[in-house]
């Protein structure tokens, strides 16, 4: 209580917490959203992190957001990523009804 975004998961960076699904998935979400927000694209956040991508054409994944599209969102964000440069392991995908569980693995 009474810390900025940042102050707090700096607070938890490294420990347990950190290791919560939905903890972590407030914190990329919400540090995309800052990112935007400050006009950032994916190309200099990644570059301010010692990552360096090439300019790629993005494809939008236009399907609605419901559970029964979420392969083709992962599909589309496989497609980019790589796009960008990045080796991109193959995954398998199952949907579960834990949310505490995170189901894209390696194969």
């Amino acid at each position: 209580e009474g810390q900025t975004f940042t102050e707090f998961y700096e607070s938890i960076w490294g420990t347990e917490a950190l290791m919560n699904v939905m903890l972590y998935g407030y914190f990329q979400l919400n540090s995309v959203l800052e990112a935007m927000k400050n006009g950032k694209d994916f190309i200099d956040v990644s570059g301010a992190f010692g990552v360096k991508v090439k300019q790629a054409d993005v494809k939008e994944c236009a399907y609605e957001i419901v559970s029964r599209n979420a392969e083709k969102f992962l599909g589309t964000a496989i497609g980019n990523l790589k796009a960008f440069g990045f080796d991109v392991p193959e995954i398998s995908f199952e949907l579960v009804d834990d949310p505490m569980i995170q189901c894209a693995s390696t194969l």
